[in-house]
């Protein structure tokens, strides 16, 4: 079975969790907007959120109202990909971060303290966002902008109903 290990685990945690699979999906999206080095940076700088996000919660410290910054980061995110918002890079990188700092902390992390499992967390964590970048260069290749933009509405819409507790 290919996700029975521990390194299996740890890729299918931040894959099982709606809204930080769509958070990471559209942290790509706009990695993929933003262009240049900040296709490679942006995921990176999630990914560093994410880890240290999750240690904080493995220590025993948890960031406050996450409830309410989750869905609220994965709105900011999509309407970034929606208005295709060129920040400037520290204030995009500084973004990342702290959006994956948010998603680190749900609990959706890896359970457990093995190397091998928080390798897998990093790359089903990776695999979401290259997964986002890799959707908006298909969607402009074969429709427009304005297909990457309705992507990021659908993904903004759906952090609304989670926030809204409607799902």
């Amino acid at each position: 079975m290919m996700f029975g290990g521990p390194f299996g685990a740890g890729f299918i945690a931040p894959l099982s969790a709606l809204l930080i699979l769509l958070g990471l999906i559209a942290a790509g999206l706009w990695a993929a907007v933003l262009g240049g080095k900040e296709t490679g940076r942006l995921p990176l700088s999630v990914l560093a959120g994410l880890l240290a996000g999750a240690l904080l919660l493995e220590f025993g410290l948890r960031l406050p109202y996450g409830w309410y910054v989750v869905p609220g980061t994965v709105v900011i995110l999509a309407c970034l990909v929606v208005f295709q918002a060129r920040l400037p890079a520290m204030a995009a990188l500084l973004m990342g971060v702290l959006a994956g700092l948010w998603f680190g902390q749900t609990g959706a992390g890896p359970a457990g303290d093995r190397p091998i499992v928080w390798a897998g967390f990093l790359t089903g964590s990776l695999t979401a966002v290259a997964a986002g970048v890799g959707f908006a260069a298909i969607l402009v290749q074969a429709a427009s902008t304005t297909a990457l933009r309705v992507a990021g509405g659908a993904i903004a819409a759906v952090g609304v109903l989670v926030f809204l507790n409607v799902l």
